[in-house]
């Protein structure tokens, strides 16, 4: 994570500033792992709604057949 980018940014958009030891990227980092672990999970849950949908599907065209 570059922080230099983001405080610059920061002051830019809403002239506060801070440093790269501001115990606010604490919580930008645990909210990083949050989200990632809930990317995991979605793109899991994603993976089984596709499975489940058209996973027949490509096995029926694949013997000669559709399957609707």
């Amino acid at each position: 994570m570059d922080r230099r980018k983001y405080i610059a940014e920061l002051a830019e958009k809403t002239g506060v500033r801070i440093d790269e030891d501001d115990p606010i990227f604490a919580v930008v980092l645990l909210n990083r792992a949050i989200l990632q672990d809930q990317k995991t999970e979605l793109e899991s849950l994603v993976g089984q709604l596709v499975k489940a949908r058209w996973g027949n599907q490509r096995r029926g065209h694949q013997a000669g057949r559709r399957t609707v």
